[in-house]
């Protein structure tokens, strides 16, 4: 009898406690995407990394060395969100960039983004 105590002990004990953040609801998905949209949409139209970065409004705290070091994006495309715990999402996105010597490169992009005050957008420099 007593050895059945202890597990059962060990699952009642297990799912007490605190699960951690939850997961973001889809409406706060939305509103990231629409973040990182507004900042590949800013960098597609030529506006550059130092002035979007220098903004008033809206701020947006962004991280992309691809814009900051002056690589033109032709286009891009979101081509997977996922919500995750916590205040980012996290998307994946093809982009189609032009270096300074006139050359086309296609790059994989994983962004985290968050709409929570100040909004940011990092991009994974490994990816």
């Amino acid at each position: 009898m007593r050895f059945l105590l202890v597990p059962l002990i060990c699952v009642l004990v297990s799912g007490c406690g605190n699960r951690g953040p939850r997961p973001l609801s889809e409406d706060e998905r939305s509103k990231a995407e629409a973040v990182l949209r507004s900042a590949l949409d800013a960098w597609k139209n030529g506006e550059s990394y130092k002035k979007w970065s220098a903004k008033d409004s809206p701020v947006i705290v962004t991280v992309d060395d691809d814009w900051r070091n002056g690589l033109r994006l032709l286009d891009y495309k979101i081509t997977k969100a996922e919500r995750v715990e916590g205040q980012d999402a996290v998307f994946w996105a093809v982009l189609s960039l032009r270096d300074r010597n006139g050359r086309t490169i296609e790059k994989q992009a994983t962004y985290a983004a968050s709409a929570v005050s100040p909004p940011s957008i990092a991009r994974d420099p490994f990816f």
